[in-house]
């Protein structure tokens, strides 16, 4: 990898919105990372120097009514590996957003060192949300499904 390659990469992290790039070729290996404290500095700045317009008295506070957070239960990725929606090419998906699942139903395969691994949900509940794409390489601990528990 020559310097001008270099220069190039850490002028695209500068104009996007990355903030790590790790490469590694076998023979080079690259960690290029941007400092996240400057840019929250920058924002927190942003925002201490906007004024309110109107702020909302004690009582209409008070009267304002707000949907309660709805906590969605996580399913992570217990290794890394390729994740697969369905078990096998052209296949339909095991589950999708708005899946009624049961325990120990099968969400997705994971492979793994030429090894298919099934992921079953721990929990009784609704997919909520499906949080990676299939074909999608994901790493240990990463967020694959979220599950609204019946």
């Amino acid at each position: 990898m020559l310097i001008n390659e270099i220069q190039q990469i850490a002028e695209i992290m500068n104009k996007s919105g990355i903030d790590t790039i790790n490469y590694d070729d076998g023979k080079i290996k690259l960690m290029m990372e941007k400092k996240v404290e400057q840019r929250g500095q920058a924002l927190v700045q942003n925002f201490s120097s906007q004024t309110v317009e109107n702020p909302l008295n004690k009582e209409q506070i008070a009267e304002q009514s707000f949907a309660p957070i709805e906590k969605l239960h996580e399913i992570k990725s217990p290794m890394v590996g390729v994740f697969y929606s369905s078990p096998e090419p052209g296949a339909s998906a095991y589950v999708k957003e708005g899946t009624v699942l049961s325990r120990g139903q099968i969400l997705c395969v994971i492979e793994a060192m030429k090894l298919m691994n099934d992921i079953a949900s721990d929990i009784d509940g609704t997919v909520s949300e499906v949080c990676v794409s299939n074909g999608e390489v994901v790493e240990f601990g990463q967020v694959l499904f979220r599950i609204k528990a019946n």
